[in-house]
């Protein structure tokens, strides 16, 4: 089991966030979690079950932007497990995810959704 370093390397922000979440192993086993902590180089994911995986994974979040008003997007980003931990006070497994090959439009949408989400933030915070 990886664990994660005391030390913070992030190069690019993170944003909290409470957003619904998928992972699926290149064998097609799905794993459903939920993100605290987004940004564009990867996420921090909450899962019921230990993930087994030594290839890169795909992970679909879903987003609270509306897409023709009506659809939410959901982008789907390949990433690789960055550390694992199982945290007994909540039960569950804290899963650090870095995105590999995030470019073009998917990660132009996923900036809009949280720059759009830190605005709230903000404006939740300062009332």
């Amino acid at each position: 089991m990886l664990e994660r370093s005391s030390i913070d390397r992030r190069k690019l922000t993170r944003y909290a966030v409470n957003w619904g979440a998928s992972l699926t192993t290149k064998s097609n086993q799905i794993y459903p979690g939920h993100i605290y902590d987004l940004g564009l180089g990867g996420a921090l994911i909450h899962a019921d079950k230990h993930i087994v995986a030594d290839d890169p994974i795909t992970i679909a979040i879903k987003t609270p932007l509306l897409l023709s008003g009506w659809k939410n997007y959901i982008p789907r980003i390949e990433c690789e497990i960055s550390y694992d931990k199982h945290t007994s006070e909540y039960n569950m497994y804290q899963v650090g995810l870095k995105f590999l090959n995030l470019h073009g439009i998917k990660k132009h949408m996923l900036a809009e959704v949280l720059f759009k989400q830190s605005e709230l933030f903000e404006r939740r915070t300062l009332t």
